[in-house]
């Protein structure tokens, strides 16, 4: 009898454990959480560039006046855009830099405003 009282406790704690050790491990999405404006090159001459990530996977990247809405998450060393349109964006997560490359523009780099 005197052991059964020690199995719920002894699984509470392997559960609160586990909780504990696992919780470290991730994408780092949520320290990509915020707002970002891009650096280029050259000016664009649609206006500045910007892009908001939100913690709940969700993203709005502006051209100008523009918005276009998109779903992210990360994966490895890449963080990916999801349009609604069905396309993918990659791009380059470098020392708290997200660098993107969109065909026939300049390297698009992100960093982080707030």
């Amino acid at each position: 009898m005197g052991k059964k009282p020690r199995v719920p406790v002894l699984a509470c704690f392997l559960c609160l454990f586990c909780v504990t050790a696992f919780s470290g491990c991730g994408s780092g999405a949520k320290g990509l959480v915020g707002s970002y404006k891009a650096e280029t090159s050259a000016p664009s001459p649609h206006g500045s560039v910007s892009m908001e990530l939100k913690e709940t996977g969700a993203g709005v990247w502006m051209v100008g006046d523009n918005e276009i809405t998109f779903s992210w998450h990360v994966k490895g060393d890449q963080l990916r855009l999801y349009t609604k349109n069905g396309g993918i964006i990659t791009g380059e997560l470098k020392g708290g830099v997200i660098q993107i490359s969109l065909p026939g523009l300049n390297k698009l780099s992100f960093k982080k405003t707030k």
